[in-house]
C-alpha cells in the first residue's frame, strides 16, 4: 500500500517504522524537525511506568512491547534511549480502589518485582521526599524514562533506512478522501494521493478530520513542565539514578506523588536538571497560541517541592516549558479508522501518558490500516478501549 502519515511525533514516526517494516510505501509530513520544537515529543524525557491502576491489563502489555522496542532501536541507534531508573509511587491512601494499590496488586499477581514500602523504611531509603501523610510507597525497579526527542529521531532514522520518505517543514492544510484515494493537501496547494492516510496530529488532530467524527473529541489542554538545577556536585549527587536498579538498590528514581489526586511526578537528574511536572489535564488551549507558563504555575511547582520533595530547593528553579496534552474524554488512546471514512485513519489521544507506548501505538496503527479498522483488526491487536466508537467515561492516569 501507498500510505501517507500526517505528523511525525512518536506516534507518527513509530507507525511509519512499523508500516515500512511490513513493506508498505510510506510518506510522512511534519511541520517541523521532526520532531517539531513545540511538539509533545520534543521534551527531554518521558516517564515509562507500568503502574496503570484499574487499567493495568490494557496497558502493561503495551509498555512491555514498547520498552523492548526502545531497547532494540537503541542498539541500532548506537546510544541509549530508555534509561531504567525504577519508579517510586507515593500514596496518601492505599485502600483497595486506589490507583497505587490496584497497580501493586496487579503487578504482584503477574510476578513483577514491585515492592511495598513502609513509609518509615522508605524515608531512610529515599530521604529526598517528605513522607509525612504518606500511607505507603511502591518501588518498581522496572520502569524509568525515555529520552523523548532522541527516541523520535532514532525512529525516524530507522524508518528512513527502510525507504520511508519523511518530510520536515511540510505543513498540512487538509486531509480528505474521494473514491479510491486519500488526499493530503499541503499549504500552498500541493496535493498528494495515497491508498490510505493516517493522521497523528497530536493536539492538532481535530483540525484535519471531519467535524462529525468522534476523533475531533481529542482536544488540546494547556500543561507546563518545570526544571530545577542543583548548584553543586554534592547536591546533584542526591538525584542521580541507580545504575542498575533493583528492589534493594538505592538511587533517585522516576517518581509519582499520589498521581490521581495531586498529579505531581518527576525525573532523576538529566543534563544537570530535575524535571518536576503535573499529570493533570489543564484548561482547553489553542495549539497555535503561545505556550505560556504563568507565575502561578511556577509558584505551584515551588510550593510542591518545598512541601513534598524538600531535597529540591525552590530557589534552584531554572527553567520551564509550556506544553499541551492531546486529551480524549477518558485518557485512552484513539486508534481506528475515522468514522464515516474508508481510507482515513487516526492514531492519537496520547493524553499525557502516551509517549512511553509509542512503538505499540505505531504497531496498532499499522494493524488497523491493514485490516481496515480497529474492529476488523480485533481486540488482541487493537484494544477495544481505543476504538472510535468506544464509550468514553472515567479517566486513565
Amino acid at each position: 500500500m501507498n500510505i501517507g502519515i500526517v505528523g511525525c511525533g512518536i506516534f507518527g514516526a513509530s507507525a511509519a517504522l512499523a508500516l515500512a517494516q511490513r513493506g508498505h510505501r510510506i510518506t510522512v509530513f511534519d511541520r517541523g524537525g521532526p520532531p517539531a520544537d513545540d511538539a509533545a515529543s520534543a521534551d527531554r524525557s518521558k516517564a515509562l511506568r507500568f503502574e496503570y491502576g484499574a487499567h493495568c491489563a490494557t496497558y502493561v502489555p503495551l509498555v512491555d512491547e514498547s520498552r523492548a522496542a526502545y531497547r532494540a532501536l537503541a542498539a541500532a541507534h548506537g546510544a541509549p534511549l530508555y534509561i531504567e531508573t525504577g519508579v517510586l509511587a507515593l500514596a496518601r491512601a492505599f485502600d483497595e480502589l486506589r490507583h497505587e494499590r490496584l497497580s501493586y496488586d496487579f503487578l504482584r499477581a503477574a510476578g513483577r518485582p514491585i515492592a511495598l514500602l513502609d513509609p518509615r523504611v522508605a524515608e531512610r531509603r529515599f530521604p529526598q521526599f517528605s513522607w509525612e501523610g504518606i500511607a505507603a510507597g511502591t518501588w518498581n525497579p522496572e520502569g524509568g524514562y525515555v529520552r523523548a526527542a532522541e527516541a523520535v529521531r532514532a525512529t525516524v532514522a530507522a524508518a528512513r533506512a527502510l525507504g520511508a520518505d519523511i518530510r520536515g517543514s511540510a505543513r498540512v492544510a487538509d486531509v480528505d478522501e474521494r473514491p479510491g484515494a486519500a488526499i493530503v493537501e499541503l499549504d500552498g496547494g500541493a496535493a498528494h494521493e495515497f491508498d490510505a492516510v493516517l493522521v497523528c496530529g497530536g493536539p492538532w488532530l481535530g483540525r484535519f478530520l471531519p467535524a462529525e467524527a468522534r476523533a475531533a473529541r481529542v482536544r488540546p489542554t494547556r500543561q507546563f513542565v518545570t526544571y530545577y538545577r542543583p548548584p553543586s556536585e554534592t547536591q546533584a549527587a542526591l538525584f542521580e539514578p541507580a545504575v542498575s536498579p533493583s528492589v534493594d538498590v538505592n538511587g533517585f528514581p522516576v517518581w509519582m506523588h499520589d498521581v490521581t489526586d495531586s498529579g505531581w511526578y518527576g525525573m532523576p537528574l538529566q543534563e544537570g536538571l530535575l524535571k518536576v511536572a503535573r499529570h493533570e489535564p489543564g484548561e482547553a488551549a489553542d495549539p497555535d497560541a503561545p505556550r505560556v507558563v504563568t507565575e502561578a504555575d511556577r509558584e505551584a511547582s515551588r510550593a510542591f517541592v518545598a512541601a513534598h520533595v524538600p531535597a529540591i530547593r525552590p530557589e534552584w528553579y531554572a527553567e520551564d516549558l509550556g506544553c499541551l496534552y492531546a486529551m480524549t474524554d477518558d485518557g485512552h488512546f484513539l486508534v481506528d479508522r475515522v468514522p464515516g471514512a474508508t481510507s482515513l485513519f487516526v492514531a492519537g489521544g496520547g493524553s499525557g501518558h502516551g509517549f512511553k507506548m509509542g512503538p505499540a501505538v505505531g504497531r496498532m496503527a499499522a494493524d488497523c490500516i491493514e485490516a481496515g479498522g480497529a474492529e476488523a483488526a480485533g481486540a488482541t491487536k487493537v484494544a477495544a478501549e481505543f476504538r472510535a466508537d468506544a464509550v468514553r467515561t472515567g479517566r486513565v492516569a
